[in-house]
């Protein structure tokens, strides 16, 4: 099929859906967050885990607050569970300066991330209910990956004591 025929409608959904891996049965959000973090440890030594890290996150955050809000009105539900690139920016947020750590410490990373994400700890429920469309979508898990990332480095520079 040629690019001419792609309906953007479509793309946008793949997009939002990472993959179409938020049309899992179970968990999207964590299919989705694992999928990205599997693809982390595969690539890891790619010039998009090392140096090219922050732009690979810019990407991901500029093309999921680009379709989130879009797909959330083809979807026709409010923080549709199926629009999951929110979680894998949220967990490259959490990962961000151990992407070429270990793997048990990114598994680690990612259910802390899974956890707080899921418990909606201060602000996340608010900013899911005060904010609206793809910025509501992509905030909260923002905000969770950034807990995160904090979190592992108060350990990180503990443990280096």
């Amino acid at each position: 099929m040629s690019p001419k025929h792609l309906d953007p409608k479509d793309v946008k959904v793949f997009l939002a859906t990472w993959g179409y891996s938020g049309f899992s049965k179970v968990a999207p959000a964590a299919v989705a967050s694992f999928t990205a973090l599997l693809g982390v440890v595969l690539l890891r030594e790619s010039w998009f885990l090392r140096d090219g890290f922050p732009l690979t996150v810019g990407v991901v955050a500029a093309v999921g607050f680009a379709v989130a809000g879009p797909v959330e009105t083809i979807f026709g539900v409010k923080d549709d569970s199926r629009i999951v690139i929110d979680d894998v920016l949220g967990l490259l947020l959490s990962i961000y300066g151990f992407q070429q750590g270990r793997v048990d410490v990114l598994l680690g990373l990612w259910l802390l991330f899974r956890v707080i994400d899921n418990s909606k700890v201060f602000p996340l429920a608010l900013i899911e209910r005060r904010l609206k469309g793809g910025t509501a979508i992509m905030l909260d898990d923002v905000v969770a990956g950034l807990y995160v990332n904090i979190a592992a480095r108060l350990a990180a520079a503990l443990l280096s004591r």
